[in-house]
């Protein structure tokens, strides 16, 4: 059996995929992330962000705190 090539695939790099994409590899993993979209959306896909994720946002290096 061969090795695979990443070690997690994240479906879609969508407004939850990116993100979650982005996190898993803080922890050291490998991360791939097919998306069918060959371009960025034009539209806005979102009104807010939860106390959540801009709490992951320093995280991934989005984000500094000052």
């Amino acid at each position: 059996m061969t090795s695979p090539v990443h070690d997690v695939a994240v479906i879609g790099a969508g407004p939850v995929g990116a993100p979650r994409a982005a996190l898993l590899t803080t922890l050291g993993l490998s991360v791939g992330v097919p998306e069918r979209a060959t371009d960025v959306y034009p539209l806005p896909r979102s009104a807010h962000l939860a106390a959540a994720t801009l709490g992951n946002l320093p995280d991934i290096g989005a984000w500094s705190v000052s």
